[in-house]
C-alpha cells in the first residue's frame, strides 16, 4: 500500500483543532479531525462526510503529522478549516491543490 505523509505546522501559538476535508481524483470526499488536548473534548461532526478523528495535536508541538492511506497523486484536494469557522488571520495557507499537468 502507498502511504501521503502530511505534515501540518502551527503558525502563531494559539492552538486550534483542525477539520481538514481530502477530496481524491475520484470525487470522494475524506474528513479528518484533529482535536485540541486543550481543549478535552471532540466537537460533533456537522457534516454528512464520514469523520476519521485522530490523536490530539498537544499545544507543546508546533507540528503534527498525518498519514494517509493514499498515493499523492490521488489527492485533488486538501482544505484545513473548510467551513471558515476557526479564528485564522491568513486563509490563503490552508489549502493543497493538485497542479494540472498543461
Amino acid at each position: 500500500m502507498t502511504y501521503t505523509r502530511i505534515v501540518l505546522e502551527r503558525i502563531g501559538r494559539t492552538p486550534m483543532p483542525l477539520d481538514i476535508v481530502i477530496t481524491y481524483d475520484d470525487g470522494s470526499q475524506e474528513l479528518i479531525y484533529v482535536p485540541q488536548t486543550l481543549m478535552r473534548w471532540s466537537k460533533p461532526n456537522e457534516t454528512s462526510l464520514k469523520r476519521t478523528e485522530k490523536e490530539g495535536w498537544d499545544w507543546a508541538y508546533p507540528t503534527f503529522e498525518l498519514t494517509l492511506q493514499k498515493e499523492k497523486l490521488k489527492i485533488k484536494s486538501i482544505v484545513i478549516d473548510p467551513s471558515a469557522l476557526m479564528a485564522d488571520v491568513n486563509r490563503e495557507n490552508n489549502s493543497y491543490l493538485k497542479r494540472m499537468k498543461v
